[in-house]
């Protein structure tokens, strides 16, 4: 049995043994980046934008000094580790990429391929993966980096939380981290779609300090529009219904709203509250794919004549507008994606997973037949509520009634 004191030896040699944070940073040696702009530079180079909070901005107790919540960097390389490590010849401390938020890449630099700067991104054990990537529409990548947003002190920030948002709430914004790119980039018979960012305004003014003090912005950041890759290569833009027929089937977005027409004249308006798709191949002589879709909803507007929404026969002339409306919008992503010769619905994924005899004979020539393949696209709503009323309460017949 161990005495007392030969216990309190024994802790004191094991004490010896224990490991120490020998690579740890005091926050006052350290640049906290929360978003980077890539953009080309000449000779192959990259020109990186980094934004670095201002710690003095962010974290006072008191009124702030009136000076930006941060600051940006530019800097020039031939690979995005060097870039980095640059920092340090214009901040006066390490960078720190763990609290990335927002990666922006120009298209031109997609354009080339997304493998030719990820790869670091990948391998860094400080950096971690569950930051959106955007791709810069029709400008620079440090232009979108640049401009100051109205509300959130950070723009990275700002691009976070619109997305995080946005997704959730409307079906023509989807956001993509490295995580899911990575996903698509690495599986068979699937293309990546990148959500699209631009500038909208007097984008001088908005990269001042005075785009924050007005009522009224001069600029404002636009998340919208996707861009598809062939692999991993930027290749051009979808639509507003195109992005939307997109994500009816590769989303699980919610409390997204559907404006559509009456039969005669005016809108109402269904708000998703859950979208199941199911993609099905069927092999054979003759290949085809079927995209079933079920969707829960809530009508959350009615401006619409002569419609009794307390009655079967209206429940069941929305659901089949609703129906008709969203396929369409499916088979305008459908088209889309033959005529580009991208698989943006990772419809050969699903062949690779279903049928894996039929990929081995169809993945060599995989994009000529996706064209030729038919696709079916069948859509199933069920209207499941009405709201806080049933039908709209109409002032004309108070006021005649009384």
């Amino acid at each position: 049995m161990l005495t007392k004191n030969t216990f309190i030896v024994l802790l004191l040699l094991a004490s010896v043994l224990l490991t120490g944070c020998w690579d740890q940073w005091e926050l006052r040696d350290l640049s906290v980046v929360t978003g980077l702009a890539i953009d080309k530079g000449e000779n192959d180079e990259f020109i990186l934008t980094m934004q670095v909070i201002n710690p003095s901005e962010i974290a006072a107790q008191e009124e702030g000094s009136g000076f930006t919540a941060a600051q940006n960097y530019e800097t020039r390389a031939s690979s995005i580790q060097e870039g980095f490590r640059k920092l340090t010849q214009q901040a006066p401390r390490r960078g720190y990429f763990s609290h990335i938020a927002a990666l922006i890449i120009s298209e031109e630099v997609a354009s080339e391929g997304l493998s030719n700067f990820l790869d670091h991104f990948y391998r860094d054990h400080e950096i971690r993966s569950d930051f959106f990537l955007l791709i810069a529409r029709g400008e620079s990548a440090s232009d979108i980096l640049s401009l100051l947003p109205p509300i959130e002190e950070l723009t990275s920030v700002n691009l976070k939380h619109s997305l995080l948002y946005s997704e959730n709430s409307y079906t023509a914004v989807k956001g993509v981290t490295l995580d899911d790119l990575f996903e698509d980039l690495a599986a068979r018979g699937i293309d990546p779609v990148m959500e699209g960012v631009s500038t909208s305004g007097d984008v001088a003014t908005g990269k001042s300090i005075e785009n924050r003090e007005s009522v009224k912005p001069s600029a404002y950041l636009y998340v919208g529009h996707s861009g598809f890759f062939k692999a991993d290569r930027f290749v051009g833009w979808l639509d507003e219904d195109e992005v939307k027929g997109y994500n009816y089937v590769m989303s699980e977005n919610q409390d997204t709203p559907e404006t559509l027409s009456c039969p005669d004249d005016g809108t109402f308006v269904l708000e998703t509250q859950s979208i199941e798709p199911n993609i099905i191949v069927h092999s054979g002589n003759s290949p085809k794919i079927n995209i079933d879709i079920k969707i829960h909803s809530t009508l959350s507007e009615m401006n619409c004549e002569g419609i009794d929404v307390e009655k079967k026969e209206s429940k069941q002339l929305m659901e089949g507008i609703m129906n008709d409306e969203v396929e369409a919008l499916v088979n305008i992503a459908i088209q889309k994606s033959k005529e580009e010769r991208v698989d943006i619905f990772g419809l050969g994924r699903e062949v690779y997973r279903q049928k894996p005899r039929l990929w081995e004979e169809l993945k060599s020539e995989w994009y000529t037949h996706l064209a030729e393949i038919p696709v079916h696209v069948n859509v199933n709503t069920e209207v499941v509520g009405s709201g806080d009323v049933n039908n709209t309460f109409n002032v004309r017949d108070y006021i005649d009634g009384d």
